[in-house]
This record gives C-alpha cells, sequence and structure tokens, in this order.
C-alpha cells in the first residue's frame, strides 16, 4: 500500500450527545489534484478524477493508518482534488483522535491507495496516477501536501461539505464546562489516593529523587551496590521487527545510450507496420558537367530517388499479477514490475539498433585491435572513418560506439589521458567516475552487444546514416476478475532506419 498526505489548519467541534455513538464529524480535501510532492526521491502527483466516488465512500477513517477511529460517509471529485465527509466514532482510540483534532495536533489527511494506472515521464522521475483503488483515509499530524487536509470538524448530524456550523460558540462552551469538571474530578480523585495509602511504609529507595541520585550514592558507599537485572534485545525478540531497506537491489536501468548517442527515436505514429523513406545513392560528380561550347547539348543525366523500407518489430512482455501482491507489498511490488519491465524494454530496443548497426555498415578501416597498445591505431581509425562518414553524408561524424574490450582497454591507452587535461596533443581523454569518454573529438560510447573479438570493434555513424523508430513504449493492463488479478504489459513497435549505408563505418580486422 502507497500513501500520501494533505495538510490544513483543523477547526473542531466535539458531540456531547448521549445517545450518539460519535464524537465529531468532518470534511476536508483528502487527495489534491495536479500538485506534486516528493515521495521516496520521485515526485508523485494525481490526475483529476483518479478516485472512483463510489469505492471512497465507506471505506476506514483511521489515525497515522493504525486501527479505524471512524468512516467516510461523503465524496465529490472537483477541480482540485477529491473532497471527503467522515465521522469519528466514540471508541477509546476516536476519542483520543477527537483531542488530538480539537488542539490542531493533527493538521492532515492521509490517503492509503494501491495505483490501477499511473503513468511515468522519461526520465522516471515524476509518476502521474491517473487511476487508483482508496483502501483508507488517517487522521496525521506528520502532512506532506501543503495545499490542504482537514477543513473541519463538525458537531451537528446533518452537516456536509458545503454547510457551516452556527452553534460554535455553544460547543466551545459545553468544552469549556467539560474540562472544568475533569479538573474537579481529578482532585477528588488525589484526595481519595492520599487518604488511602498515608498509612503506608516508605520504601528505602523513596529517599532518592532519581535513579541517578542513587546510581551515585552507591558508587560513594551510602547504599547498598544491587546488582540489577539486564534486559537486552534478546529479551525482546517479538518487539525487534527488521529493518527492510526501500530501495529494490538489482533494478538495472541502463537507459538507451546508443539511441540517445543519434538523437533519440523518431516517431513512427501511424498506420501500417512498415517505414518508408525516399533516398538518392548516385555519384553527384558525374550529374552536371562543362558545356564543350555555346549552344552545345548540355550534359543529359537520369536522377533515380529509390524508396527506402524497414519492418517495425513489435517489443513486449506481460505478467498476470494476484490482487495480493499488488495490494499487500510494501515497497509495492507492481511499481518494481513496472520499472524493471521499462528498463528491459530500453535494453532489448538498443540491443537492436546495434545488431542493425553491423548488419548495414560498409567495408569499413582495418584495425588490429590486438596489436594496438598505445591507442594511437584506434585514433587513425576513427579518423579515417569519420572522413568517410562526411563523404557519405554530407554532415560530420557524431559517435563512436565501441564494444565492451576496446573501451575497457582505453584507460590503458598511454595516447588517452583523462579528461581534465583536455583533448590538447592527445588521442582522446576518459573518466573512470562518469565514464566519459572521447577520442579525435568524437564522443565514445558503450555498445553492450558488440562482440569482444576483433571482429566488431567500433562503428562511426551519424543520424543523417541510421536512426532508431519507434511507437511506444506503452503499459496496458487488464482487470482478470474471476482470478482476483491484473494483467501488466508492456509494448513498443520499433525498427533501425538505415538510411545512408555509405555512413556507417565498421573498423575492424579485416585480416
Amino acid at each position: 500500500m502507497k500513501t500520501t498526505t494533505t495538510e490544513t489548519v483543523v477547526v473542531f467541534e466535539e458531540r456531547e450527545a448521549k445517545d450518539s455513538d460519535v464524537v465529531g464529524a468532518g470534511h476536508g480535501l483528502a487527495v489534491p489534484y495536479g500538485t506534486e510532492t516528493m515521495i521516496g526521491g520521485v515526485r508523485e502527483s494525481f490526475s483529476p478524477g483518479s478516485f472512483d466516488i463510489g469505492n471512497v465512500i465507506g471505506k476506514p477513517l483511521a489515525y497515522r493508518h493504525g486501527e479505524p477511529v471512524g468512516r467516510i460517509t461523503g465524496a465529490e471529485n472537483r477541480e482540485d482534488g477529491l473532497y471527503i465527509d467522515f465521522e469519528i466514532v466514540d471508541t477509546a482510540l476516536g476519542r483520543d483522535a477527537a483531542v488530538l483534532a480539537r488542539t490542531s495536533t493533527i493538521k492532515g489527511l492521509s490517503v492509503g491507495f494501491n495505483p490501477i494506472k499511473s503513468a511515468w515521464n522519461r526520465a522516471k522521475d515524476h509518476v502521474m496516477h491517473e487511476a487508483a483503488n482508496l483502501l483508507e483515509v488517517s487522521l496525521t499530524p506528520y502532512p506532506a501536501y501543503a495545499t490542504a487536509g482537514v477543513s473541519a470538524i463538525r458537531e451537528n448530524e446533518g452537516e456536509n461539505m458545503s454547510e457551516t456550523m452556527d452553534n460554535a460558540a455553544e460547543v466551545v462552551s459545553a468544552d469549556k464546562e467539560a474540562r472544568e469538571a475533569i479538573a474537579e474530578m481529578r482532585e477528588t480523585v488525589k484526595a481519595i489516593e492520599a487518604k488511602a495509602f498515608a498509612t503506608e511504609g516508605t520504601h528505602e529507595l523513596a529517599k532518592f529523587r532519581s535513579f541517578g541520585e542513587y546510581s551515585k550514592a552507591v558508587f560513594y558507599g551510602d547504599a547498598e551496590n544491587r546488582a540489577l537485572d539486564e534486559q537486552t534485545l534478546a529479551d525482546a525478540p517479538g518487539l525487534v521487527p527488521p529493518v527492510w531497506l526501500r530501495d529494490i537491489k538489482g533494478v538495472l536501468d541502463r537507459g538507451r545510450p546508443c539511441i540517445t548517442a543519434l538523437g533519440g527515436a523518431r516517431s513512427a505514429a501511424g498506420a501500417g507496420m512498415s517505414i518508408a523513406w525516399p533516398y538518392f545513392d548516385g555519384n553527384l560528380s558525374a550529374i552536371v558537367a562543362s558545356q564543350a561550347a555555346e549552344l552545345d547539348e548540355v550534359n543529359s543525366v537520369d536522377i533515380d530517388i529509390k524508396k527506402g523500407t524497414a519492418n517495425l518489430a513489435t517489443y513486449a512482455a506481460g505478467s498476470r499479477l494476484s490482487m495480493q501482491v499488488i495490494e499487500r507489498t510494501d515497497p509495492s511490488y507492481l511499481d518494481a514490475h513496472n520499472r524493471i519491465m521499462l528498463g528491459a524494454y530500453g535494453t532489448e530496443t538498443d540491443y537492436a539498433l546495434q545488431a542493425a548497426l553491423w548488419a548495414n555498415d560498409t567495408a569499413g578501416v582495418d584495425y588490429d585491435f590486438s596489436a594496438d597498445t598505445t591507442g594511437a591505431l584506434f585514433r587513425e581509425a576513427v579518423f579515417a572513418a569519420a572522413v568517410d562518414v562526411e563523404t557519405a553524408t554530407g554532415q560530420p561524424a557524431e559517435v563512436v560506439f565501441v564494444s565492451s574490450a576496446v573501451y575497457k582497454k582505453i584507460g590503458g591507452w598511454s595516447t588517452f589521458m583523462p579528461d581534465s587535461y583536455g583533448t590538447n596533443n592527445v588521442s582522446g581523454t576518459f573518466n573512470g567516475r562518469t565514464l566519459n569518454l572521447s577520442v579525435a573529438g568524437l564522443p565514445i560510447v558503450l555498445a553492450r552487444e558488440f562482440a569482444t573479438d576483433d571482429t566488431e570493434s567500433a562503428i562511426v555513424t551519424n543520424s543523417a546514416a541510421i536512426s532508431w523508430a519507434e511507437d511506444g513504449p506503452r503499459l496496458v493492463t487488464n482487470e482478470v476478475a474471476a482470478n482476483l488479478g491484473r494483467d501488466v504489459a508492456i509494448y513498443g513497435y520499433g525498427a533501425a532506419t538505415p538510411f545512408v549505408s555509405g555512413g556507417i563505418v565498421g573498423i575492424y580486422d579485416q585480416a
């Protein structure tokens, strides 16, 4: 169960009626819509109408997500949030909660909920809950939202959100009389206790005002040295719960470094499962020629504009989750599940682009990785490949993709220096903390799917030569009532679009 809290000034009115089981009632803004708050390092907010009113009324009102102290009697979705009416019942905990509300110790409302449909931003540092299941609302002294909360606690039985309390002065007066009566009763109880224990004997330790004073007397020999029974955590195993770390370890999100290096994914929205684009691969130097003489015929050419295509592939995965694992796990299994699915989608599509790079590269530049001990040969190969990229696309190279074998070896090359020295008079730079590398002025990006032998050392290219087209990713859910579960899936359509193969230049051992 996830929780979020809201705050305002509490106005309290108690009920004194003997024939009622309700000690107070109130209303307030339980969940503000469109307002962000920071929860566990993530900005969280709710979209308007994210709670079903029919599923809110009748849910319990609790104190600090503990035992119930009342129930929700009314609810309304407004433009700025979910408003509720509630009643506090006449129990020991309910009376305590009523006193805390009256003294303004309680300043907010906290809702316990399970997300049904949520939307994350690309950076995954903000989540907007579009639909959620309310489990309970609690009175709390520790609010997170500073925009709303309990607006009033009412006395009269028939009031609702839009009514005011005309008899507030009478209730305050009755409250004052009740305080005076309680004070008088306490004085009477103290007098009875004094008479009851007047003849009791005085314990020998009563002369010490505190345990510290008694310890000092023992140290100086003015009192007997008594051995106190030792109490350790081993004597209270039922009171020492395990400490659970909130961060789920091993959830990797490497992002999509190769797709990002080429400017990110291009939109593939529309109909059909293929992408087409026009391209020209003719010889520019064979089109225009000098005229031999005046009025002679000029060069006649046939310029062909060809059609390139790529088929969209569907990348997807899904799971059926029980409502128990959705509603009864903390940290939320559903949140972790969706984060893992999104990370896996990013990894798989980035690997698909890496495979397309080698499937569409040109003959490239010969490079013996095993013989390069200083990095100078690598710099030379990258520069030559960059020239080929510019020749094929008319635009400069943008990135160098390298295998993990080359990436790891760069730190030991003598011609590569830490980036604090800049690129002057060196082949390239590296930074072990950020893993930012460059060679000949081009950024180096690790392509984890490249082969680690000499056959796929590196590729130099730009976004004019190849890119990634995509429609997605999306999360889709379906409630399975018969099995008390929910199907959750992630999917998207994507394809590499190799516009100009001549601008995808491989660097590898061609021997």
